[in-house]
């Protein structure tokens, strides 16, 4: 968990979207920011509360207006805890997760998006001991995904592990062990932190399936001679 207290988030956030990246309170996403429209975002937001959402781009969407681009309804605000200004004009910075919010509506699309949002906050949806044995259960089975060949360090390992929160540890867990970013913004959006559990570990054991399956299936011989086996 972070150290830093927590700001208040705005009802009016600048947006960027972004394909194949779906964001998580708590997570720290690395960014490169090169395009110039982001780069008088960052501008604009260094010199305020240095808070701006990341969403995923939703591909399954088409009635939008030709110079925008499609944003899923469900994102996540961030807080920039360190920037790097490069010579070339670019940016690398650091965006810590800080909550969910929903997009209400649109304030403006240039130069930058600008969105109406509602903070949406997570319910428990079971007892501290249903999901204290769910985190349990979620973490031991990242481990056997580990040892079945996925990299997964043993920093994270630890930090999970170390983790107390439910709903902290499953939001870590699906933003650095879900290589499906369908299932990652299913779990960005569900509120419930029993049912994201659940759906986590649904998701992680038929992964160990999978990957035991394709052992038992290659046996010893090498990857390119799997299909004589």
């Amino acid at each position: 968990m972070s150290s830093f207290s927590e700001p208040a988030i705005p009802e009016v956030l600048p947006v960027m979207t972004l394909p194949g990246t779906v964001f998580f309170p708590q997570v720290v996403l690395p960014l490169h920011i090169f395009e110039p429209r982001y780069r008088e975002m960052l501008g604009d937001v260094l010199t305020g509360d240095r808070i701006f959402a990341v969403a995923s781009l939703d591909t399954e969407t088409t009635e939008v207006a030709e110079d925008e681009v499609p944003a899923h309804p469900i994102a996540t605000a961030g807080i920039i805890r360190g920037c790097q200004a490069n010579s070339d004009g670019t940016s690398d910075l650091l965006l810590q997760g800080l909550c969910r919010i929903a997009f209400i509506g649109t304030v403006t699309e240039a130069p930058y998006r600008i969105m109406e949002t509602r903070l949406l906050t997570s319910v428990p949806g079971g007892s501290p001991q249903i999901l204290e044995s769910l985190k349990r259960q979620l973490v031991n089975i990242l481990k056997v995904k580990s040892k079945l060949g996925v990299p997964l360090s043993c920093e994270l390992l630890a930090c999970l592990e170390q983790m107390e929160e439910p709903e902290a540890i499953v939001d870590l867990a699906a933003y650095a062990m879900c290589p499906d970013p369908g299932l990652r913004q299913s779990l960005l959006e569900t509120l419930n932190t029993r049912l994201r559990l659940e759906r986590m570990l649904k998701a992680m054991r038929r992964d160990v399936w999978k990957l035991r399956m394709a052992q038992k299936l290659q046996g010893c011989l090498d990857d390119d001679e799997i299909e004589n086996n």
